[in-house]
């Protein structure tokens, strides 16, 4: 209950006099009128994807803190090396960070120089790319000179870089948790949309629960605050920032939906373009595509169906992007043979067939894999095929047959 309610009920009776007991009172009393309502329960699969999108999210905000810690420690030592990675390659490169590791100045950089660079990133096992180290050393010709303590800062750049990647690896780890309990509700149809994958479908999922606690789209958004305050008296009538009283971390799950839709989705973009020609500011941008988002997911997940719309003229395959995610998370084959399988008693009649054409095609394709563990890969996706899908899966060369038959024109 708001305390605003609770202070306006005692207030009637007691409004000079504020004690324990009349603040009780006045919580009965609102209580009574309809201010004090209560959430529906969550089940256990819910409440376990609220904790771990929560739980993300917090190492995603420490994973930040330490990164920021980092480039600060690696300006002492290598000034100007994180600009030769432009926005977040830094940390995707596999020469930047071991490089700084190792070498604590421009003048070891200097030192060593291009074939000194290549022999020590070989005898590490890094891949790399020649025009990488000429990068590299042509910054060190012209860099200035480390900090007095860079010794000192480098030793506390490794514990911080180790501390980063034991997060980045937990993060991968509880991203595969938060994949196999979302496939368990209808929120994995929402990866049918180009721009939403099992993170920004799990934090919704998470943060929102079952879609039959809602009784419209607007519920969802009501509930998330995405609704400018408003103050009308007369003939005045003004619209503010969004209210403040609102489930913050639905809204956040809301809005990062919407910056990846404005990225990603072409029809989305398309719109934002639009909007910015029109000078629309950028936050209200985010919130049409929000509101437009919701009103979509709603039909979608009510209705367990893939509702057809210009954001998802070619919907993406569901069971396709599931296996992505999960070799990108190196997850285990009796773990993606279960992922596969939940998800495939989420799909809507309708989508089975197509999204079986997809499985069985990646399926064929690792069959003809000379790697062992790909092709054990390709046994699991047949399995979920014949057991979920009620389709078998044809070999390459079956497969060549029957699309040179169906190219044939009928006589």
């Amino acid at each position: 209950m708001h305390p605003f309610a609770s202070q306006q009920f005692r207030q009637v009776e007691h409004p000079e006099d504020k004690t324990d007991e009349h603040d009780l009172l006045g919580i009965h009393r609102a209580t009574v009128v309809g201010f004090g309502l209560l959430e529906l329960p969550l089940d256990e699969t819910y409440l376990h994807l609220r904790a771990l999108v929560r739980h993300r999210r917090d190492l995603v905000r420490k994973v930040a803190a330490v990164q920021s810690q980092i480039r600060e420690h690696l300006h002492a030592t290598l000034p100007g090396f994180a600009a030769l990675f432009h926005d977040d390659k830094l940390w995707a490169s596999p020469v930047a960070m071991p490089l700084a590791r190792r070498l604590a100045s421009p003048d070891a950089v200097r030192q060593l120089d291009s074939p000194g660079i290549v022999q020590l990133l070989r005898e590490a096992h890094i891949r790399f790319q020649q025009r990488t180290i000429d990068k590299i050393v042509g910054w060190a010709e012209q860099a200035t000179t480390a900090e007095a303590d860079a010794l000192v800062r480098q030793r506390i750049l490794c514990d911080l870089d180790d501390d980063r990647l034991a997060k980045r690896s937990l993060i991968f780890r509880v991203e595969r948790d938060i994949a196999a309990w979302l496939v368990r509700t209808p929120y994995v149809l929402l990866m049918a949309l180009p721009g939403i994958n099992v993170v920004s479908a799990g934090e919704l999922a998470g943060e929102a629960g079952p879609i039959a606690h809602y009784a419209n789209p607007n519920a969802l958004t009501g509930r998330a605050g995405l609704f400018p305050s408003r103050y009308q008296s007369d003939r005045v009538d003004v619209k503010g920032r969004m209210v403040r009283c609102a489930n913050r971390r639905l809204r956040a799950a809301l809005l990062l939906i919407a910056d990846n839709l404005l990225s990603v989705n072409n029809y989305f973009r398309a719109q934002g373009a639009l909007w910015k020609q029109h000078r629309v500011d950028h936050r209200l941008q985010r919130v049409r595509v929000a509101k437009r988002f919701s009103r979509l997911a709603y039909a979608m997940l009510a209705g367990r169906q893939i509702v057809p719309h210009p954001c998802c003229r070619e919907p993406h395959y569901i069971l396709d992007k599931l296996l992505g995610f999960d070799l990108e998370h190196e997850t285990s084959h009796a773990q993606i043979r279960d992922h596969l399988a939940a998800a495939a008693e989420q799909l809507p009649q309708a989508a089975r067939a197509r999204e079986a054409h997809a499985l069985r095609t990646s399926a064929a394709e690792f069959q003809q894999s000379r790697k062992p563990h790909l092709q054990s890969l390709g046994a699991v996706l047949k399995e979920v095929l014949a057991r979920r899908l009620g389709l078998t899966v044809q070999s390459h060369a079956e497969v060549e047959v029957s699309n040179r038959s169906d190219a044939e024109p009928t006589r």
